[in-house]
């Protein structure tokens, strides 16, 4: 009867060779399924948050969430640890407003992109104000929500913030080009970059000079998401829209995010 031979170590090392080709061939393509995969999904939570504040505007009147004018410094904007009506936060002993829980079913977790892990964002009371230090939420308000357009036109070199006057949905002049809700970083790219300090230059580009390389999840006030680069932005930080040239001479809530 022959006797049966086993693998060699030539024969081993060539299929543990084959194995790891295979394996670094194929890692890179699921990491970038995933990334997508979380790209995807934080596209559609903006949407479900974009399509909440909608709604939030259509049971008060038509105008966007504010915070509590009698403190004025308390608003309603892209500060992730207070006032942000994307946070949907549904404790009720959360002292901030709870302005799009309403609107928004399923776990809280909807207010954080899904490329960030939670637990690093412990970042600190902005401002130096008491409150919360972690952050309820990935997404930023804008404040061009919270101002006029006439205050968003002059605040550019004003020493400080004026009143907030949350605007009406219906004044917006391109509601397909203007921002609601954006990542207030980078969440999908190798290095998280805060929108604000991504400053476009003479060209639909960013400071970097570099095109096509920061796509960022976004909603608009017609109710849409879609993901942008940081490049066909008129300005990445759409506190301050209008304030670019070789955009229209509209300001705030009637200008346009997207070239």
């Amino acid at each position: 009867m022959r006797q049966r031979r086993g693998f060699t170590l030539v024969e081993l090392l060539v299929v543990i060779g084959i194995i790891a080709l295979l394996i670094a061939i194929l890692l890179p393509a699921l990491q970038r399924a995933q990334a997508q995969a979380r790209m995807v999904s934080c596209l559609s939570q903006q949407r479900q948050l974009t399509l909440a504040l909608i709604m939030y505007t259509g049971d008060n009147k038509g105008y966007f969430p504010g915070g509590t004018i009698a403190t004025g410094a308390f608003w309603a904007h892209w500060d992730p640890t207070q006032w942000n009506p994307y946070s949907v936060n549904k404790d009720p002993n959360h002292v901030s407003p709870k302005f799009l829980s309403k609107y928004v079913t399923g776990s809280e977790n909807i207010a954080f992109c899904p490329a960030v892990d939670r637990e690093t964002l412990v970042i600190g009371n902005y401002y130096g104000r008491p409150g919360n230090p972690k952050a309820q939420t990935t997404y930023w308000y804008p404040l061009s929500l919270l101002l006029t357009p006439a205050n968003v036109q002059a605040v550019w070199s004003a020493p400080a913030y004026p009143a907030q006057s949350p605007q009406k949905l219906s004044n917006v002049k391109r509601p397909a080009t203007k921002i609601v809700i954006i990542d207030y970083m980078t969440w999908h790219q190798k290095i998280a970059t805060a929108i604000n300090l991504i400053s476009p230059i003479g060209t639909p580009v960013d400071a970097t000079g570099v095109k096509g390389q920061r796509g960022v999840p976004m909603g608009f006030a017609d109710g849409h998401a879609a993901i942008h680069q940081t490049s066909e932005m008129t300005r990445p930080d759409v506190n301050w829209t209008g304030h670019y040239p070789n955009t229209d001479g509209k300001y705030g809530i009637q200008g346009k995010d997207i070239w």
